[in-house]
């Protein structure tokens, strides 16, 4: 992906009071996440919406082997529907809640398409804080664009590809509390679905 539309997206992050790492690798994006990140968040609570970028970077399965972290996994096999809705929903009261994103606009706008709204549901309400763990393969020009990735390529992808041949390249978004808060955020996304007709 041309640098120029890379470093555009970051400076729409930041304008929209996110804060954006970019990393060339999974390991350095879980790099950062340990560094940067993680450190500065008062974690004791831990969940996570589907991702496989987020997956990749291994950084979840360093969390579940902490001893002082709490973590919610509403995706273990053998779960009811029912225990897997009540799992889903403890998951928006987490200090943390990692997950991923179906696309990025070059505004700096986040795209998702939930099955149930447990991830879509993490990111915009609920949990203390929310790291996101973008491929630069999911940035399009403007919300169209996004919501023509989201119906026919996202799916169909996880569909036909297996894992291992993915390519992954790793953004890391956090929305810091301290300049945008859940409502706020979920506000704006709200906005932004109603004046589009998807």
């Amino acid at each position: 992906m041309n640098k120029e539309i890379i470093d555009k997206t970051i400076a729409a992050l930041r304008h929209n009071h996110f804060e954006a790492f970019f990393a060339h690798n999974t390991a350095e994006a879980s790099a950062i996440f340990f560094r940067d990140i993680f450190p500065g968040l008062q974690v004791e609570t831990v969940s996570w919406g589907d991702s496989e970028t987020m997956k990749a970077t291994g950084v979840l399965n360093e969390l579940q082997k902490n001893p002082e972290l709490s973590v919610i996994d509403s995706f273990a096999p053998g779960m009811s529907r029912k225990q897997k809705i009540y799992w889903r929903r403890q998951a928006l009261l987490t200090d943390l809640f990692l997950t991923g994103s179906n696309a990025l606009t070059q505004k700096g706008q986040l795209v998702n398409l939930d099955m149930i709204g447990n991830r879509v549901g993490g990111i915009t309400f609920g949990p203390k804080h929310v790291v996101l763990f973008i491929g630069i393969n999911k940035i399009t020009a403007n919300l169209e664009e996004a919501m023509h990735r989201v119906r026919t390529m996202q799916y169909a992808m996880k569909a036909s590809v297996p894992h291992a041949t993915r390519p992954v390249y790793v953004w890391i978004v956090i929305a810091p509390t301290g300049f945008v808060t859940s409502g706020q955020l979920q506000k704006r996304v709200i906005r932004q679905a109603e004046s589009k007709s998807f």
